[in-house]
């Protein structure tokens, strides 16, 4: 089985200045925390880090846009998806008053957990900076662990205090579940893509679904885990034999890219996904997958599920 360590944080800040997000404000934490991350931990201030002599060994490449390894059997990959997943409040309240409490989740992926001093620091200078397009300013206030096991959040760093190292927990811990019959609850879109296509309800099955899960699975414990081999092709042909019955619907949004001047369509499913069959080879994913997302932007929240036994 693969091992990856993992931990999911909550951050609790105080609104100082009236707030405003977008309707799912993942993408917008994501550009926030960049920009802070890399004016923390850049020495070269390059504008560009293609080219830099450090890219390979800066805190803000190793976390925020890591280089696929020269030696690495992907090297051709275009992206290497990084070793983080940032999860905003639920889409629904959008404006906060100043004293109001905000908060939200990121996770941490293998050897990012030993740069959690860095990232909250990044975090805390990213929210005193401001956020939303009036750049409305909150204090970080403090940093919790996330339990797995239904335990109070552990408290890691409030204002004054050193960043505690968080026990993470090991995918391995995860694989244990009900085989036979799961249900994913979607809480953020789920945008997975075929020839160039994002799926539609319709369009959905089961091999799609849990060949992009075991892709993602797969890609991550390469970069940040230890990695064993799997037979894709015969793990392909099990998913073809497992039943998906979905009660989905079509979720239109779109984000503002600075990069591209332009609005981006980030729209994509919701709803509950049924899977009936022999599930015992993709527990383990479908559980790592309920902190890790699946599909395209997951990086800023999207593709967010949580299972339950289906009745």
């Amino acid at each position: 089985m693969t091992e990856l360590p993992v931990v999911r944080l909550r951050f609790e800040a105080e609104v100082k200045q009236p707030l405003a997000i977008p309707y799912y404000g993942g993408s917008m934490l994501r550009g926030a925390f960049g920009h802070a991350l890399r004016r923390l931990a850049c020495m070269t201030r390059q504008r560009d880090c293609s080219g830099c002599p450090l890219v390979r060994s800066c805190p803000y490449t190793r976390l925020f846009a890591p280089p696929p390894p020269s030696d690495a059997p992907l090297h051709n990959l275009r992206e290497v998806p990084p070793p983080y997943v940032i999860e905003a409040p639920a889409p629904g309240k959008r404006e906060w008053q100043p004293g109001e409490r905000f908060h939200f989740h990121m996770v941490l992926l293998g050897p990012a957990l030993a740069e959690l001093a860095l990232v909250v620091e990044a975090w805390r200078r990213a929210l005193a900076a401001g956020l939303g397009r009036n750049r409305s300013r909150l204090d970080l206030q403090q940093v919790y662990r996330e339990a797995d096991d239904g335990a109070p959040p552990q408290l890691l760093w409030q204002p004054g205090e050193y960043v505690e190292t968080p026990k993470p927990m090991s995918i391995g811990e995860l694989g244990e579940g009900q085989d036979g019959c799961l249900t994913l609850c979607l809480r953020t879109p789920l945008r997975l893509q075929q020839r160039g296509r994002i799926l539609s309800p319709d369009m959905l099955d089961a091999r799609t679904l849990l060949t992009a899960l075991l892709r993602r699975h797969s890609l991550l414990s390469q970069f940040y885990g230890v990695s064993q081999a799997v037979d894709s092709a015969a793990l392909a042909q099990q998913a073809s034999q497992v039943s998906l019955h979905g009660q989905l619907y079509w979720s239109d949004w779109h984000r503002w890219s600075s990069r591209q001047r332009q609005k981006m369509g980030m729209g994509g499913l919701l709803g509950q996904i049924t899977l009936q069959g022999q599930l015992t080879p993709f527990l383990q994913a479908l559980h790592w997958g309920q902190y890790t997302h699946i599909g395209k932007n997951a990086s800023f929240g999207l593709g967010h599920y949580h299972l339950q036994a289906a009745a």
